[in-house]
């Protein structure tokens, strides 16, 4: 584990750095402190450098598009902000999760980036297929984001993008499937996908206890 943990300051991908500094992170005690201590900083330099480098005010992201489980990012330096001594993890990741509020939600309604074409940057994003992990991904970040800030405006948004699996979003669909305990696969653009991936309910499952343990974060 220590060999791959080494390893984790090659990784170039900003969603890879997010999720190798959340496992970071949360088994930070399982490990070599003066270890642990450098590759964090590694993985949170790199994903402001990143940050800066690429957003313009408008555009408040680490690349020039939005794809697949984007909110991991804001969510890592949320996590992260507490061991950041300068403060700008914190700063970044409001930002960047400022962006994701503005950008996947539609009338109030959370609206996943769709699978049919990424979004790229000064282009139209598409609206499907939207999947469940990435509401999945939304509601988890936005608890992480209130945990760490106490903002009651971030919870407000995990219970909305929670509330995805159940009917509110771009169909008026419930994702989440009462008779099996399972979750549809996404939406199309002529309804729900009535498979059950593992993938589907796995992701449903883990903001269902996001959104379960509410309690223990006030």
């Amino acid at each position: 584990m220590e060999k791959a943990l080494c390893n984790s300051s090659d990784i170039r991908s900003p969603r890879a750095q997010a999720d190798a500094l959340i496992g970071i992170i949360n088994s930070a005690g399982s490990f070599d402190q003066n270890m642990v201590y450098s590759l964090n900083g590694r993985l949170i330099d790199s994903l402001i450098s990143k940050y800066e480098e690429k957003s313009d005010g408008k555009w408040n992201w680490f690349e020039d598009y939005l794809t697949y489980g984007n909110s991991c990012i804001p969510q890592a330096l949320f996590e992260a902000n507490a061991i950041d001594g300068t403060g700008k993890a914190g700063k970044v990741a409001r930002e960047s999760m400022d962006f994701l509020t503005k950008t996947m939600f539609i009338n109030g309604k959370l609206m996943p980036i769709g699978q049919e074409k990424w979004y790229i940057k000064n282009q139209e994003r598409s609206l499907y297929d939207q999947q469940p992990i990435e509401a999945a991904g939304m509601t988890v970040a936005y608890l992480k984001a209130y945990q760490k800030t106490q903002e009651h405006g971030y919870l407000a948004k995990a219970r909305d993008s929670f509330d995805w699996f159940l009917g509110k979003n771009s169909m008026n669909q419930v994702v989440y499937d009462e008779a099996t305990g399972g979750c549809f696969d996404g939406l199309t653009r002529t309804g729900v996908n009535a498979n059950e991936g593992a993938e589907s309910t796995i992701s449903y499952l883990l903001a269902r206890l996001g959104i379960a343990l509410l309690p223990s974060m006030h």
